[in-house]
């Protein structure tokens, strides 16, 4: 009796220990399917490695609608000749995707963090950049978007 008495204590400490272990884990693992899902805050965006900062804060939604598509959602876009407020992608493989303008965009997620990484090259401004007399600057570079959950 003795015996079994100590068995369920050691097991039930054991399991105590082991739902405590994972309890302190509260880091989300994101699987890779799960990388083009849910809603995204943009921590950091640069331009040909320029940081600009008007984008950080903003939210980006990505919506799967297939195995392969889906659809974004910017809760506000600085610029729509970079990233439209509202739009479509599908996968190109496991690490690109395409936009519904012909964006390719490649992404990743950051060894050991909850970044996701979105790198773009913008081959040239989708839109006249000026407008009454009033020029915008040219977007056509390198983009890059780092997104935390």
């Amino acid at each position: 009796m003795k015996q079994s008495k100590s068995f369920f204590v050691f097991l039930f400490t054991a399991i105590g220990l082991l739902n405590l272990q994972c309890s302190e884990d509260d880091g989300v693992v994101l699987d890779d399917s799960e990388l083009l899902s849910g809603e995204w805050k943009i921590n950091n965006v640069t331009y040909d490695g320029m940081i600009q900062a008007e984008w950080a804060g903003t939210t980006l939604t990505f919506t799967r609608l297939a195995q392969d598509s889906g659809s974004y959602k910017l809760s506000h876009s600085p610029a729509d000749s970079i990233w439209n407020s509202i739009g479509s992608w599908k996968d190109i493989d496991s690490k690109r995707f395409v936009r519904e303008d012909q964006i390719e965009v490649m992404y990743w997620r950051e060894q050991d963090t909850r970044m996701l990484i979105l790198d773009f090259y913008l081959p040239w401004t989708r839109q006249s950049t000026c407008d009454d007399g009033i020029c915008l600057p040219v977007v056509t570079g390198q983009w890059n978007f780092a997104l935390e959950r």
